[in-house]
């Protein structure tokens, strides 16, 4: 499984589906959930496209997929769907693009590993500061991906799934959050016409109630962000996913989907 973000210069990323192409077949969501339950075997080299977080240049990429046979799946986040409103880690990652993290403390209380350590609420009051100085300095966000955006991707054959309500780092919620989480956005997913059928854990944070949640709503299966190979005889609430960036060149995007760039950086700190 190959877990990507957005698509922010197609022609690369175009490149680096047809090297992939040369060596791994595509499957969908649907082959990957037959092969979980027992239904079906996935071929040979089988590789399945997935993105997440919904930032609309995912969504721009659909054609290019479905041109090369490839059936994605995006993951998104409801709360921002038909919105000009970021995400938690949006908004420090625009802050620190226009440098308004620049000072000392700044870059202490803001850093991004402190921010994901964080319980819940102390991260949204954060969050909140953040925010409330883009307002200060003028910072639009722009438009995040709309139901259009949402109804052409699935037209092109590719599917949607649940990536939580609005994006928190699930091991730092209680049990009823992450189950609200997981809830709410499936909900949200369903009113406006969509099938989810696997959950992708925000930053690959896997938690147990979140992981019920999502059985309990049927999903066949949930998924990391850990940088491994699959193994879809294992946990089905805890399925790996190699990180790939979609402007990633030849030789990288062929070590990523062969397994050795994983086996490679697991290794070093062992040695």
């Amino acid at each position: 499984m190959l877990a990507f973000h957005g698509v922010p210069d197609l022609e690369r990323f175009e490149q680096l589906l047809d090297e992939v192409l040369l060596d791994y077949i595509p499957v969908s969501s649907e082959d990957v959930r037959r092969a979980l339950v027992g239904e079906g075997a996935l071929p040979r080299f089988p590789v399945w496209f997935t993105f997440d977080d919904g930032v609309p240049s995912t969504f721009h990429a659909g054609r290019a997929l479905a041109e090369r046979g490839i059936q994605a799946t995006a993951f998104v986040c409801p709360a921002v769907l038909d919105t000009h409103q970021y995400l938690w880690f949006q908004a420090w990652e625009r802050c620190r693009e226009v440098g308004l993290l620049d000072g000392t403390d700044d870059r202490e209380r803001f850093a991004l590993a402190r921010l994901k350590s964080l319980p819940d609420e102390e991260r949204r009051a954060e969050t909140a500061a953040l925010l409330a100085r883009l307002v200060s300095a003028g910072v639009q966000p722009p438009p995040q991906a709309d139901q259009a955006m949402l109804q052409a991707w699935v037209r092109q054959g590719h599917d949607l799934g649940n990536h939580t309500w609005d994006h928190p780092m699930l091991d730092q919620c209680s049990p009823e959050e992450q189950r609200e989480q997981v809830i709410s956005a499936h909900r949200d997913l369903e009113a406006r016409g969509f099938a989810p059928r696997f959950l992708a854990y925000p930053n690959g944070n896997g938690s147990q109630a979140a992981a019920d949640a999502a059985a309990g709503l049927g999903y066949a299966g949930s998924l990391l962000f850990d940088h491994r190979l699959t193994d879809v005889a294992g946990d089905r609430h805890r399925l790996s996913r190699l990180r790939l960036d979609s402007d990633a060149g030849p030789r990288r995007a062929a070590s990523v989907a062969s397994g050795a760039h994983s086996a490679a950086m697991h290794l070093v700190p062992r040695l």
